[in-house]
């Protein structure tokens, strides 16, 4: 089971381009194996860095007209001392944020006007690209301060054989997506919950471009399944102060995974599960997953039927058991639609399984079912906000429900 944010999932590595592993890949199956420092490597190949001043880029950008008559810009790629650069939505995220605009500035106006008024200002500030191999051209990962400390491909890597060195199974997977590598690390101890039991873990995210700092999250692993569940929320999140010294940064990292305690983080989350158990899901709850589902998933929900001829068995399955869990909301309240109840009355109407039954149902799809999904960060911010909440329902039963292992297989 996974709780928030994001998950460790089952099946071979994704490649999307070489040297580069999509958070898909290397997870579950590698859980018991020792990681190798071929797999480590290939993770952490394809990076560059380079500085520039922010006068010297030239978007590249196009137009369309849309059917609802609103023309919709696109910025494709920046022309650079290190060539042409696809730009990524990070890229221009990490932009706005070194000029402090926001990212509406590229609705307003053409990505060439938003240049020339940032240039027209601050001509030669400098700036740090991260890029990353790919197919074609490079990618521009982000943009940052040259005189922040950096968590570069080496520095991380220097750091996880360091921590491999002292211990062969502190790390116990590795993957990449979108400029973060992420990695599980063991702590060893367990807990049981109604004769569920958990093992302790976290989870560690290292921006390699320079957005961000990396950051902890508290994780446990459900044995009975085998699902990952990172608590991927700001209550279970810790940061980690790199310091001003470059030369320090991979010593930074090891120290925080070495020291790293949170046993009242671990308390809070057992608690939330607890109540889970004995919380019935209501309507609303339901409904807010619903519409994470929507958006996490790489098919229409709405049109996928038990018989959708658009959907593969993997989708329908899944869409299927959804229902099924949750129940028939026309059949139990009379109601044509969600959208025609009451945000209020939502929250009192309760559904055919506990809130405890949905976090085991998300965790399952971002482990076990990662095929259906193209944004798994939508159904982790989900479970991360239930678990940091009250449920609309808190324990409406004085006894835990008997949870399913699995929900989909």
């Amino acid at each position: 089971m996974v709780v928030v944010c994001s998950v460790m999932s089952e099946g071979t590595s994704d490649v999307l381009w070489p040297g580069v592993l999509s958070a898909s890949g290397l997870y579950l199956q590698q859980r018991e194996k020792m990681l190798t420092t071929n797999t480590i490597s290939t993770i952490l190949e394809g990076f560059e860095y380079f500085e520039t001043e922010i006068g010297d880029i030239t978007p590249i950008w196009s137009e369309h007209l849309q059917h609802d008559g609103i023309i919709k810009r696109s910025l494709n790629e920046i022309s650079s001392s290190a060539g042409e650069l696809i730009v990524t939505d990070r890229f221009v995220t990490s932009l706005c944020s070194k000029f402090g605009i926001g990212t509406n500035f590229f609705k307003l106006f053409t990505p060439s006007e938003v240049f020339e008024r940032i240039q027209d200002t601050q001509p030669r500030t400098a700036i740090r690209i991260t890029t990353q191999r790919g197919p074609d051209k490079k990618i521009a990962l982000a943009a940052s301060t040259p005189t922040k400390p950096l968590v570069d491909s080496d520095t991380l890597n220097n750091a996880i054989h360091s921590l491999l060195r002292n211990d062969e199974e502190c790390v116990k997977d590795i993957s990449y997506a979108n400029g973060i590598v992420r990695t599980i690390h063991k702590m060893g101890a367990f807990w049981e919950i109604n004769n569920d039991v958990f093992k302790q873990e976290f989870v560690l995210d290292t921006p390699i471009d320079g957005y961000g700092r990396p950051s902890v999250y508290l994780a446990v692993l459900r044995e009975v399944c085998t699902n990952g569940m990172i608590s991927y929320a700001p209550t279970y999140r810790h940061d980690i102060t790199l310091g001003k010294r470059t030369d320090s940064v991979d010593e930074a990292i090891v120290r925080a995974i070495e020291a790293f305690d949170n046993e009242e983080g671990f308390m809070t989350l057992r608690n939330r599960l607890r109540i889970a158990q004995r919380s019935m899901a209501s309507l609303n709850e339901v409904h807010k997953l619903r519409e994470k589902l929507k958006r996490g998933f790489n098919f229409d929900m709405d049109l996928v039927g038990l018989d959708g001829e658009e959907a593969n068995p993997q989708q329908r399955k899944v869409v299927a058991r959804f229902d099924e869990l949750i129940g028939d909301i026309a059949t139990m309240y009379d109601i044509a639609s969600i959208e025609s109840v009451t945000a209020k009355k939502k929250r009192v109407l309760k559904m055919g399984c506990t809130v405890y039954d949905l976090l085991n149902f998300v965790s399952e799809i971002t482990t076990h079912h990662m095929g259906v999904i193209k944004d798994a960060n939508q159904l982790h911010s989900w479970v991360g906000d239930m678990v940091s909440h009250e449920f609309d329902l808190e324990e409406t039963n004085e006894e835990p429900f008997e949870s399913r292992a699995f929900y989909l297989n």
